[in-house]
């Protein structure tokens, strides 16, 4: 069995986040993705505009018409700074016989030597790395040859998020439906509803 994971904010999901999952799932077999939304990320220690509620809620109107999709909700229950070394520990634990992908942007690659335990990361588990057109994936010179060559195993090449986060805010903040195909109505609908996003 192939577990994909894919980590964000998610605040709020959109249909790119969803468009990247199944690509994720189809390209690579996965025979399930699991949401993680963060509760503290160590790299972003502002956090999350909505709070953990408004983005789980979010998340189970998104994905309520995929059955290949879920959430895992390990990291906001045990609260405080997310490291996803603790996440994978526990995620082996769950599932035993399952091989793990852990799901970034080509951007999150700048980074990824300083995150908590980065070399048991890399060794344990898989990386599905989605580049954006035109981005060089760069890897830092903490990781050793036989790291980069696998980091580079499973990479998607020319994929754009549609949307911005920051945008979708701003519009539901507004009380505004926004325009196009950017994020479930049923998200939006909630948000704008339950004024998760009114100053």
């Amino acid at each position: 069995m192939k577990l994909g994971i894919f980590g964000g904010s998610f605040d709020p999901v959109h249909n790119g986040h969803l468009e990247l999952a199944r690509i994720a799932k189809e390209q690579f077999g996965l025979s399930k993705v699991f949401f993680v939304p963060t509760c503290v990320s160590p790299l972003k220690p502002n956090g999350a505009v909505a709070s953990n509620e408004a983005r789980l809620t979010m998340l189970q109107l998104a994905i309520e018409a995929f059955a290949d999709f879920g959430i895992c909700t390990y990291d906001m229950d045990r609260g405080g700074r997310s490291y996803t070394i603790e996440l994978m520990r526990h995620l082996k634990q769950e599932y035993p016989e399952a091989e793990l992908f852990f799901i970034i942007g080509g951007d999150s690659l700048s980074t990824l030597h300083r995150w908590f335990c980065c070399h048991e990361l890399v060794k344990e588990i898989s990386f599905i790395i989605f580049s954006r057109a035109g981005e060089t994936l760069l890897f830092n010179e903490a990781f050793s040859s036989e790291e980069k060559e696998k980091l580079q195993r499973f990479v998607v090449s020319n994929f754009n998020m549609p949307v911005s986060s920051t945008e979708l805010r701003q519009a539901l903040a507004q009380g505004i439906m926004p325009q196009g195909d950017f994020i479930p109505q049923s998200v939006a609908e909630y948000a704008i509803a339950n004024k998760i996003y009114k100053n």
